[in-house]
């Protein structure tokens, strides 16, 4: 028999195939017993180059075999015979999401971020898929790392992933992190959380600094102390790990809970004992997907219990936020401004990127991470960049109200100016290089203390003045702005009245 022509003719009519199914359908025909067509098999292979063995594997290290142009055939088995697996379910949500960012895709997989006995690491799923040319990572190692299908099948999916998209995303997630903050403070004051104790993982952060639990990757996690949940021993009570997931932005799947279930059984594991699983969700969830997670035995959390009904509205103006209605914000803020202080701080810097968006900025980012050449790490609320001037504006937004910013002792002291105008500019400076003139801007709601006012004159004086006085704009015109000053330099224009109001009547 000619196994070469045999195989492509089974590959060509049936398609990709399971290693198994190849050796029992040769087994058939050539009436031997598998084992002996299973080494026959392994020597073809080896030296056959028409036939390909796919590096993905399934369950028991089984691989698939697939004649060329076959890749999307391959990926389409995956997607629907094997959506249980954890590389199923990573390529079913991909050919429905576009891309993925390194934490949204490592909750689907559910598997320990790097090695581990007896569990396939999410690396090495990412590893596999890559070389089989299915997806291709973007931005590797980097904290805005994330995967797409591949080119070669990005014409069959249909897939478009543009910077906007990536953008508007990284803000979902990162209001999807602030309300899992919400939650954490209600939880901790509570007493269900012990204080001190929790942590919570965040988009902006390169994977090496991301926190695990029993090797896998979660939202967020906390300590109980509360009696019939913590462990009672003779001396003390031994706290339980609280486990949280999020998904605000887009409908639950039963992918996503299948990749929780996963990583729950892992990190059971790996602490010999039990875990309580939270699952925060946006939408409403489909029924079998919530009976499906109550089987699972996770607490299901809806996050309308911190927004009502305006949660919705509030996505949307995310989602379209250089064409949102003011008026829906003022709505969603009158809502629920006073209730938490986290949304509050968020909506605030949405609010100072719309007003820079009718401006006429175009190139708007927030939340962006910068590393120093000592490796001090750095997020600016909002970035403004202008390649063809030159220029970068840094902004940093204090929307509270109780206390006046100080000038701190030295660059690393929080919420300081001393940290903005050293510590965080000179990070920017390491990242982007000379070639841009950097603008630091802080804007306090609360003001300033004197020296600290002091300081930024001083800084403005001897370098930022030069460099507003050479760029075309109107805002900002200074390198500090409290309330009174903000909305005297803002509302200049009638355009952005919904500014003014919205600032004096929630901050």
């Amino acid at each position: 028999m000619n196994l070469e022509k045999t195989l492509t003719s089974y590959l060509q009519e049936k398609g990709p195939s399971s290693s198994h199914e190849i050796i029992q359908m040769l087994a058939t025909r050539l009436d031997k017993r598998t084992d002996y067509v299973r080494v026959s098999l392994h020597r073809f292979l080896k030296s056959n180059k028409k036939i390909h063995v796919s590096h993905v594997t399934i369950k028991h290290n089984e691989h698939f075999l697939y004649v060329d142009d076959q890749t999307v055939n391959l990926a389409e088995l995956l997607i629907k015979k094997y959506a249980w697996s954890p590389v199923g379910r990573l390529l079913k949500e991909l050919s429905t999401s576009a891309f993925l960012f390194s934490t949204e895709l490592l909750k689907i997989l559910g598997q320990p971020l790097g090695s581990s006995k007896g569990h396939k690491s999410a690396e090495s799923y990412l590893l596999e898929l890559e070389k089989d040319q299915i997806i291709e990572v973007k931005n590797a190692d980097r904290a805005n790392e994330y995967i797409c299908f591949s080119k070669k099948l990005n014409g069959f999916f249909g897939i478009d992933v543009g910077a906007e998209k990536l953008e508007t995303r990284r803000q979902l997630l990162t209001f999807q992190e602030a309300i899992i903050s919400d939650f954490l403070d209600r939880w901790k004051k509570m007493n269900i959380l012990a204080w001190n104790c929790t942590k919570q993982n965040h988009i902006g952060q390169e994977l090496e600094d991301t926190f695990e639990i029993g090797g896998c990757y979660v939202d967020a996690f906390g300590l109980c102390y509360v009696s019939g949940i913590a462990k009672e021993t003779t001396t003390k009570k031994k706290p339980n790990h609280i486990v949280i997931n999020s998904l605000i932005y887009r409908n639950i799947t039963k992918q996503d809970i299948d990749g929780f279930e996963n990583a729950l059984k892992i990190i059971k594991y790996k602490h010999k004992g039990n875990v309580i699983p939270v699952f925060i969700y946006g939408n409403p969830l489909p029924k079998d997907v919530f009976i499906h997670a109550k089987r699972s035995g996770m607490i299901l959390i809806s996050a309308t219990t911190l927004f009502g009904n305006q949660l919705r509205t509030m996505l949307a103006i995310i989602k379209n936020i250089k064409k949102s209605n003011i008026t829906d914000l003022n709505r969603v803020l009158d809502k629920f401004v006073g209730d938490s202080n986290n949304i509050k701080a968020y909506l605030f810097n949405v609010a100072i990127a719309t007003l820079l968006m009718e401006m006429g900025y175009k190139d708007i980012r927030m939340n962006q991470k910068y590393c120093s050449n000592t490796g001090k790490k750095r997020e600016c609320d909002i970035v403004v960049k202008n390649e063809l001037e030159h220029y970068l504006i840094v902004f940093e937004l204090k929307a509270y109200t109780t206390s006046r910013i100080k000038l701190g002792a030295t660059e690393d002291e929080k919420n300081s100016v001393k940290k903005f105008f050293l510590s965080t500019t000179k990070a920017i400076s390491d990242s982007e290089g000379k070639q841009l003139s950097i603008v630091p801007v802080f804007i306090s709601m609360s003001g300033f203390e004197d020296d600290a006012l002091e300081y930024m004159d001083k800084c403005e004086k001897k370098n930022a003045s030069k460099v507003m006085k050479s760029l075309e704009i109107t805002f900002p015109r200074k390198i500090h702005y409290d309330k009174s000053e903000l909305l005297k330099a803002s509302v200049s224009s009638g355009k952005h009245k919904w500014f003014k109001d919205m600032i004096n009547q929630f901050f």
